[in-house]
């Protein structure tokens, strides 16, 4: 009787290389990983333990309110098929454009009467760098955001 072989066979998930430990992007790159500049104000705000998690969704939610409203700040690109070149998702539902303005309006209202208007601005909405004045401001606002944001959740808003 002829004997059978067993072929070495190798079941399951291929083990995974290891992780590089060095940066592989360009010199560029990592340059510019190396001095924060690839990471948004806000995220590096919620990295350095200057904000909750809390007050960084309350920041990043403001934002999207912004861009809804207004689009989104600095360059962006155009799709020259569309009306005005822009696609809007709110296009299909009026409603929601106007409660998502609406909650915008009130966020600004809320912001102002807390005086932290221009700082959450500027680092939620416009990415500048935040360098540690109006600290208390910050918090203060993005903690306003955050309880509107509770708010409008229990109404059923996004």
């Amino acid at each position: 009787m002829p004997t059978i072989t067993r072929l070495a066979t190798r079941r399951g998930r291929p083990k995974s290389a290891p992780l590089p430990t060095h940066d592989l992007g360009t010199p560029e790159l990592i340059f510019k990983r190396a001095h924060s500049e690839t990471s948004e104000a806000i995220d590096l705000c919620l990295e350095r333990g200057l904000i909750t998690p809390a007050q960084h969704r309350a920041g990043m939610h403001f934002r999207w309110l912004y861009t809804l409203r207004y689009g989104a700040p600095g360059v962006t690109a155009v799709d020259l098929t569309r009306i005005n070149g822009f696609a809007l998702a709110q296009e299909a539902d009026p409603h929601f454009r106007q409660a998502r303005e609406a909650e915008f309006d009130e966020a600004v209202t809320i912001l102002q009467h807390a005086r932290a208007y221009a700082i959450v601005m500027a680092i939620c909405v416009y990415n500048e760098r935040f360098d540690g004045g109006q600290l208390i401001s910050f918090q203060t606002g993005l903690d306003a955001l955050s309880n509107l944001r509770r708010t409008h959740k229990r109404k059923g808003a996004p």
